[in-house]
């Protein structure tokens, strides 16, 4: 008898056939040798890989992670952990923006699951560039970062919903997305978005997002976080065509940003990274 087929009268049953699913497990350990930031530990199977860019001795370990499968599909299960040693400088970003494609209705939601570990006085840049949500896109994404006290975060999460270029809008999406982090073992940042369903439509009311489809969230977890905060106001106010707002207490700052097109939105990211950077450039692959 044939796979898609039975026997019953009412002639063959066909369903969709099965497709091949990415899979991912992906584990990054850095520590300090001779005073500077190093590679101790590294595996990579799956579709996630990092590339290591030549970098000056004294300069933060960077590392580029790439997804060789070509982008987020149903039914994907990628796993990363990075821990980074004591003492150690770590920049972590994306080849490119990451893209999730449309899933069928009988589709498993894609997953990713991030962990990072950083341990006294490490400082960590998680800069992955933007995710692109396509219009029927099934993803559920978490992100947890357990740091010590004197460990510095810089994080920055930014999500574009369809390809308006192409004129295509988010009629259809399952999307749930999850930051955690925890500081001494104690949480002081959940963020949580959840869109099922029309997400144009839910976004379209001004107190939802005002027709936003491009979002972001930039975290700061650093002992002078909070001096940062009107510098990091003033440069929001003067971003054309977004709407944003920031907070500073117990150590932390965050920036919330939304836009109608993801070309402001990306703009002011690039101002909000090199402020919080102290000047320095985001990383050259957002760039190129």
């Amino acid at each position: 008898m044939h796979p898609l087929s039975n026997s019953s009268s009412r002639g063959p049953l066909v369903t969709e056939p099965r497709l091949q699913r990415s899979r991912a497990d992906l584990r990054l350990q850095v520590g300090c040798r001779e005073g500077a930031s190093r590679l101790t530990g590294l595996r990579q199977q799956g579709c996630l890989k990092l590339l290591f860019p030549r970098r000056p001795p004294a300069a933060p370990l960077e590392a580029v992670l790439v997804n060789i499968s070509g982008g987020i599909a149903a039914g994907d299960r990628l796993s990363c952990s990075i821990t980074c040693g004591t003492g150690t400088q770590v920049l972590v970003t994306s080849q490119a923006a990451e893209r999730c494609y449309r899933a069928r209705h009988a589709d498993d939601a894609a997953r990713v699951d991030t962990d990072l570990q950083l341990e006294q006085g490490a400082r960590l840049e998680w800069l992955p560039q933007e995710t692109i949500l396509f219009d029927g896109a099934a993803l559920s994404r978490r992100l947890r970062v357990c740091m010590h006290p004197t460990a510095t975060l810089l994080l920055a999460e930014s999500r574009v919903l369809g390809r308006r270029g192409s004129g295509e809008t988010t009629r259809r999406l399952t999307l749930d997305d999850r930051i955690e982090i925890e500081r001494d073992g104690r949480p002081i940042l959940v963020d949580a978005l959840r869109l099922h369903g029309d997400a144009d439509e839910r976004l379209r009311h001004a107190a939802t997002g005002s027709g936003a489809t491009a979002m972001a969230t930039v975290v700061l977890v650093a002992p002078d976080a909070a001096a940062r905060l009107e510098a990091a106001r003033a440069l929001l106010e003067a971003a054309p065509d977004i709407e944003a707002g920031a907070s500073a207490w117990d150590g932390m700052l965050v920036i919330r940003s939304l836009a109608r097109e993801a070309a402001p939105q990306m703009a002011c990211l690039l101002h909000v990274l090199t402020l919080l950077r102290d000047g320095r450039a985001p990383p050259q692959v957002w760039r190129t």
